[in-house]
């Protein structure tokens, strides 16, 4: 699950750790991601029990993924560190060498609470108040309505680092273009060494200075005219 950020500009080019300015705004976002949490459990627990869970499968595993971009935002939370060092040690461990986390991931949090909260309100919202699919439906509603304000959240934790200039720059992690998670991980091509650039300068000069075999002139010994 790797996103690749690396290379962009405006709102997905702030990185670095939350900073303490967001401390409300992180208590607000705990919350919601906590009960993105309990509504998967109960959507998974009562759509078994009534017989659709695999209709509900896609729909579960995005939201399962806007959680992991909100633990990956929360890293240094104490009470989601442990749940970040799990993902950062297996599933998500293509993330973790890129990078991702803290500021780098809360756009896109935020982007893709608003867009499935966008899509659920339209497609979804009767279901969850049909009183046929209770009790399912409760832990739907809960699910949309806690993605929205996920993607309040996140946009005005986004405009505090903003406003005020806390965020930093990409960090050197990333890689040097917008696919270096994805060429680490996904497209096969191993993790990129970072090469300080006086070394790759002495090394340049090391190769220039090397003995060359083959002919140099005026090196031989010759005859003098005359002699």
């Amino acid at each position: 699950m790797v996103i690749p950020m690396g290379g962009l500009s405006g709102p997905m080019n702030i990185r670095g750790p939350v900073p303490d300015e967001c401390h409300q705004a992180v208590k607000r976002l705990k919350f919601t991601v906590l009960v993105m949490v309990g509504c998967v459990v109960g959507r998974i627990i009562t759509a078994t029990y009534m017989g659709f869970v695999g209709r509900d499968f896609f729909n579960l595993l995005n939201l399962i993924f806007v959680i992991v971009m909100g633990t990956f935002v929360l890293k240094d939370d104490e009470h989601f560190k442990s749940g970040y060092n799990f993902l950062a040690t297996s599933i998500c461990q293509q993330c973790h060498e890129s990078g991702m986390g803290g500021l780098g991931c809360l756009m896109p949090f935020a982007m893709c609470c608003g867009l499935n909260f966008v899509l659920d309100l339209l497609f979804r919202l009767a279901q969850a108040f049909d009183p046929q699919m209770q009790p399912y439906g409760f832990f739907l509603a809960g699910s949309i309505f806690s993605q929205g304000i996920g993607a309040y959240v996140g946009y005005q934790m986004y405009k505090i680092v903003r406003d005020n200039g806390l965020g930093t720059g990409p960090d050197v992690e990333m890689g040097a273009g917008g696919l270096g998670g994805l060429q680490g991980g996904f497209l096969g091509g191993g993790a990129r060494q970072y090469q300080p650039a006086q070394q790759g300068m002495d090394e340049s000069a090391q190769q220039a200075q090397a003995p060359q075999s083959g002919f140099q002139p005026f090196g031989g010994s010759g005859q003098r005219l005359g002699g």
